[in-house]
């Protein structure tokens, strides 16, 4: 028996008799707090006060439940879904309100770590350990006014924890888990510790080690849980608390992700399931990201003036096997025994932002805000084809080398208004001028496809985008409001301005240059509470019109992928979710989505890749629902127990477009997670079961993805215990 299967049966046993305890948390309901954001650059606002769709999930809830990553947690928010990619180590698709063509593009959600954006290379996503984090934030439908580009669908934002003068305090998690078909026991540990330096200076610090079991055996070369990973890392704050004229905060977080292979399986013939028959070597994944922040806040008479800087480093070095491919070629060129061939897609990304505004009264109804924001990147790119003896793992010559050095440049003026009309009547009106630039210095080909190395020349672009938005916010009570918005958000384009867009480029018979896109959002909602707020409830609906589809396609000769503008779409639906608190004790909260989101208009004849009228976009769920309760059980005077359990519905969905009709089909799914623990003085001991049923539903890959064989599934029956001392 696997030690696994030990495991399971220890903490199943275990569940009745343990339960949860978690510190002060925004989002747990049922102690009657109200769950406060910081989502639209206007300071915290209580999130049923927010004339926009926000979800908030507390860290807290998302440590004691080892939902870490944002492919574990994304069933607790509406309309909100993340498709793992096979081709790239952690790339994935993050979907906002059915927002996305795929893989390969730029992002359609923003990422950020408070106000700060973070670096992202591709759809590499930066899965920050919530350990040292406040709650996580999404925002749903375009963000391009206050955030600018690549904000189309929406925005996640990671809050962090402010470091407080008030008093020295830590706290310190240890854990163990175990995953079905995995062989070993994980384990983790987090620490974090406030540090009051004077009556006007504090510092935080905390750290964090996470080794997670693998479940995937490779037979082929025998071995088993081959997708174990190793994640660290750590973050210091020091903060100067708000005071009559002046704060600052400064934090430096980094973040390493290890793995020596892929969670992927492979459907072929004799591999089965929770296995995959790669290369030996193949799925390396090696990350780490850097990002380093300071907020500098002060006053001029009746001025708020806000600086942030940012400066963010991503590197990610990465392996997968290209054999179905390249094998043919590598043993062409490398002799017999090279029958198999790798992709070492390296990259490394740099960004450096820097974002002023100004916020001032102007009367007694009008609040201004206006500001300028600045964003530099770089990405230098060397990604590999090696030929590899699939014997002893020996790597030949390189089929193909690739190397990009990339810049881009992104400026924008924004100003946003808002009219207190009356005490019960809010209008917002707000716009964005964004300039952007990008620099592709060269391009170049080698390796024995290309004997005489082919290096392009330096190629710009320029474009030009304008967002807006305007929102209508009434509250008929303290405790209930509507709003009516429009909002837009962009993507910039690529490639060279000169030729145009219908050119082809030298090195490969691909369009040159790809133009924005933009999406357009109208919605009506309204949020409240009733019963004595008992009962909190938050209705949205929307309709997107989605122009210029920026989409991935694939050359057809050496699968060189490239990104052209499409046809329209659009995305509409209904958001509904409530909370219910029958007493102080329990809390059940519950949502469920419908998404229509399609093709309006075809893909254009010129297209490598099939796309009509109503077909639906990639990832997207019609239907999708969540339930959760939690409950509290007061056990003596100190003594405090818990248990708690959520079940996620995903409705299904279709692949990314293909160069004919046939997609990959996704089917829908139910999971169930739970949690119970203790809590007795300062210490706590928490016990959880995700994905109960042990369900097997492929979330990724398939036709049109690098192999089309591969697929990611959700990870398996997974299950843990820790216990926790606060000081």
């Amino acid at each position: 028996m696997r030690k696994s299967a030990l495991l399971t049966w220890a903490l199943v046993t275990a569940m009745p008799c343990v339960a949860h305890a978690q510190e002060a948390d925004q989002d747990r309901t049922a102690s009657g707090t109200e769950i406060v954001v910081v989502a639209m650059k206007r300071g915290a606002e209580r999130i049923q006060d927010v004339p926009a769709s926000v979800t908030a999930i507390s860290s807290e809830d998302l440590v004691e439940s080892n939902q870490l990553r944002i492919e574990d947690y994304y069933a607790k928010i509406p309309n909100f879904s993340v498709s793992p990619s096979p081709d790239v180590g952690n790339s994935q698709i993050l979907q906002i309100r059915g927002i996305t063509t795929g893989l390969g593009s730029t992002p359609t959600v923003g990422i950020l770590l408070d106000d700060v954006p973070l670096g992202i290379t591709g759809n590499t996503i930066p899965d920050l350990d919530p350990s040292d984090l406040a709650q996580v934030e999404v925002l749903r439908g375009p963000q391009g006014v206050l955030f600018g580009s690549a904000t189309m669908g929406g925005l996640v934002r990671y809050v962090t924890k402010d470091p407080s003068t008030t008093e020295f305090s830590g706290r310190f998690q240890a854990g163990i888990s175990g995953v079905e078909n995995g062989d070993s026991v994980g384990y983790s540990a987090r620490g974090a510790v406030n540090v009051p330096v004077s009556t006007t200076l504090a510092l935080r610090a905390s750290g964090f080690y996470r080794n997670d079991p693998g479940y995937i055996d490779n037979p082929v070369v025998g071995v088993d849980a081959i997708n174990e990973q190793r994640t660290y890392g750590g973050r210091v704050a020091i903060m100067r608390p708000p005071s009559s004229a002046f704060s600052s905060k400064a934090g430096a977080l980094i973040q390493k992700v290890k793995t020596d292979g892929s969670g992927l399986e492979t459907l072929v013939p004799g591999i089965g399931e929770r296995e995959q028959n790669f290369t030996i070597g193949a799925g390396k994944f090696d990350q780490t990201i850097q990002a380093y922040s300071l907020t500098l806040k002060g006053h001029l008479g009746a001025i708020d003036l806000t600086s942030l800087t940012g400066y963010n480093i991503s590197e990610i070095k990465n392996s997968f096997d290209a054999t179905f491919a390249y094998g043919a070629f590598a043993q062409a060129f490398f002799g017999p025994s090279f029958t198999a061939a790798f992709v070492f897609p390296n990259s490394h990304a740099r960004s450096w932002t820097q974002e002023l505004r100004a916020t001032a009264p102007i009367g007694d109804i009008l609040t201004l805000q206006v500001g300028g924001f600045y964003r530099a990147d770089r990405s230098n790119s060397d990604q590999t084809y090696p030929a590899v003896n699939p014997v002893t793992g020996a790597l030949g010559g390189n089929l193909l080398r690739l190397q990009t050095l990339t810049h881009s440049y992104e400026k924008a003026l924004f100003g946003d208004l808002v009219a207190h009309v009356t005490d019960k009547l809010d209008v917002e009106v707000g716009a964005r001028q964004s300039w952007l630039k990008g620099v592709s210095d060269y391009t170049t080909l080698s390796g024995a496809f290309y004997p005489t190395p082919n290096t392009s020349p330096l190629s710009k672009n320029k474009n030009r985008a304008f967002t807006y938005l305007v929102t209508s916010r009434y509250k008929f009570s303290p405790d209930l409001m509507v709003y009516v918005r429009a909002a837009s958000g962009f993507r910039n384009g690529g490639g060279v301005s000169n030729p145009p867009p219908t050119a082809t480029c030298v090195i490969v018979n691909v369009p040159c240059a790809y133009n924005p896109d933009k999406t357009q959002n109208y919605e009506v909602g309204i949020k409240g509470s009733a019963l004595d707020k008992t009962l909190s409830f938050d209705i949205s609906a929307y309709h997107i019109d989605w122009s210029g589809i920026q989409f991935l396609q694939t050359e057809p000769v050496f699968f060189y992928t490239y990104t052209a503008n499409g046809g329209k779409a659009k995305s509409e639906g209904i958001e509904f979710s409530f909370t219910a608190r029958p007493s102080k004790m329990l809390s059940i909260s519950a949502w469920v989505a419908y998404n229509n989101a399609v093709l309006t208009e075809d893909f254009p004849t010129t297209s490598a890749a099939y796309g009509v009228k109503g077909d639906r976009l990639p990832n997207s769920s019609k239907y999708s629902a969540n339930v959760s309760i939690d409950h509290r059980f007061q056990l003596g005077e100190t003594t405090t127990a818990f248990i708690g359990g959520a079940l996620s519905y995903i409705g299904d969905s279709v692949g990314i477009f293909q160069p004919t009709a046939a997609r990959q089909n996704f089917d829908d799914y139910v999971k169930l997670d739970a949690n119970a623990g203790l809590n007795f003085g300062t210490w706590s001991l928490n016990a959880y079961i995700n994905n109960i049923t042990d369900q097997h539903v492929a979330i990724g890959g398939g036709l049109g993805t690098f192999p089309d064989y591969a697929f990611r599934f959700i990870q398996p029956r997974n299950y843990g215990l820790s216990i926790a001392k606060t000081f």
